[in-house]
């Protein structure tokens, strides 16, 4: 009887170690439904969202950041999200002047110029600021025309950064202009019209201005543009008619057309509005000395009857006493000739062409070599500045993130625009040359 219990418990021991055996697996094992962890038990594949070690516990496939993610979209995603991590680490406050624009909200930016407001609405939500640079009287560099009108000023107004640009859809722009300006320029304060020069098609075009308010020393305006770029504030002249006994020579007005405003020349006064000798007899015969053009005078006392006048310089006619020195105006000489001792002669050989041969070699060996130098180093500065950004640049180009996308964010982190457009241009580079190492490994 006690051989038979033995025996039994002995056969239950061995089927329970048989079943045991039986129910184990090899760890990472993996079907339709379950997975073998690490204890050699067969658990239940996890769904997306749900914690995770190794990427066969999850149905999936995919096991990122110690969750369970199914495709490429929820990769992306997670990447997105980790990158945007980083990103916050080097974000710093906004720089001065550039405000958050909400899409169809307008924002106000404040000058101190004669440009001293400009409003703008922007498409799409974007940071940005506005600059207003006054050129004063001065027409820039890149202006080769000047709009109608006396010119008050010129202003250079622009958004920074450059991609925030095309986002804005119209501006508002408000300017003022000294009322002391109007009286010294005998300007018409209602015809004042601002002007935006474009560029591509080298012209000014006025903008739709108007009259918003008055004070004492100043007048206001305001006007909408569809851009930005060059201004110019302008306003008509007062159109003068000279009127003869006003007490002012002006409008055109001489001694000869009204001397009773324009005086005479010393020894004679004016008489009935005719400059005559002192002591002569208005009535008396006219002569060649009576300061008056009459009796058939070419000009007042010369031509005609009296001693023929002195040459004019300017009239376009070669009179006698004139010569290529006193009077280019009227004496030009010929292509070839230049102007010596009051006569045209041939031009002799220039060693100009020479020097400026010599100068360029001396450019070529010296200078060229030096600025080339300069740029490699200043361009090795950037590239070491810039380096982390490249880095970060590259994966995020490789997750997918468009350039414009990634500039804002670069913008937002404090970034300047030539350093994003540099690193932006250098990450593309590295990344298309991993690409054809890439394509040539697998040829191989």
């Amino acid at each position: 009887m006690k051989k038979i219990t033995v025996f039994i418990f002995s056969f239950i021991f061995a089927v329970s170690l048989l079943a045991t055996v039986s129910a184990q697996c090899s760890f990472g094992e993996k079907n339709a439904t379950h997975f073998c962890d690490i204890s050699g038990q067969m658990q239940t594949l996890k769904a997306d969202g749900i914690s995770c070690e190794n990427d066969f516990e999850c149905i999936g496939g995919k096991c990122l950041e110690g969750t369970c993610s199914h495709g490429v979209a929820s990769e992306i995603a997670q990447q997105k999200t980790l990158l945007n991590m980083i990103l916050d680490l080097f974000k710093g406050p906004l720089p001065v002047g550039v405000k958050n624009l909400t899409a169809g909200e307008p924002e106000t930016f404040e000058s101190s110029a004669s440009i001293y407001e400009v409003k703008i609405e922007s498409s799409k939500d974007v940071q940005a600021g506005v600059f207003v640079d006054p050129y004063e009287t001065n027409r820039p560099a890149s202006v080769n025309t000047t709009p109608p009108g006396k010119i008050f000023e010129y202003l250079g107004v622009s958004v920074f950064p450059e991609d925030a640009r095309d986002k804005i859809e119209e501006a508002t722009i408000k300017f003022k202009v000294e009322k002391t300006w109007f009286t010294k320029n005998n300007c018409n304060s209602s015809s004042v019209i601002l002007y935006r020069y474009i560029g591509e098609e080298k012209k000014w075009v006025p903008l739709t201005t108007k009259q918003i308010n008055e004070t004492s020393s100043a007048v206001f305006y305001e006007a909408k543009s569809p851009g930005f770029s060059t201004f110019a504030i302008t306003a008509g002249i007062n159109a003068i008619s000279p009127t003869c006994g006003d007490g002012s020579c002006s409008g055109g007005e001489s001694q000869l057309t009204c001397c009773t405003d324009c005086g005479c020349s010393v020894g004679k006064t004016c008489i009935g509005n005719v400059c005559i000798t002192i002591g002569q007899n208005p009535g008396s015969a006219a002569t060649c000395s009576d300061g008056i053009k009459n009796q058939g005078e070419d000009a007042v006392d010369c031509g005609g009857p009296c001693a023929a006048c002195a040459p004019e310089c300017g009239n376009g006619v070669e009179e006698e006493g004139e010569n290529c020195l006193n009077c280019a105006l009227d004496v030009r000489c010929s292509e070839g000739e230049v102007c010596k001792y009051k006569q045209c002669v041939k031009q002799s050989g220039s060693i100009l062409p020479y020097i400026i041969i010599i100068v360029l070699i001396i450019a070529g060996v010296i200078v060229i070599p030096k600025q080339l130098k300069k740029a490699k180093k200043k361009n090795e500065e950037m590239e070491a500045k810039t380096h982390s950004m490249v880095v970060y640049m590259i994966d995020a180009l490789k997750g997918g993130m468009q350039d414009s996308e990634l500039k804002e964010r670069m913008f937002k982190a404090g970034w300047k625009t030539n350093e994003i457009e540099f690193a932006l241009k250098k990450a593309k580079q590295q990344a298309k040359g991993e690409k054809v190492k890439k394509v040539e490994s697998a040829k191989k």
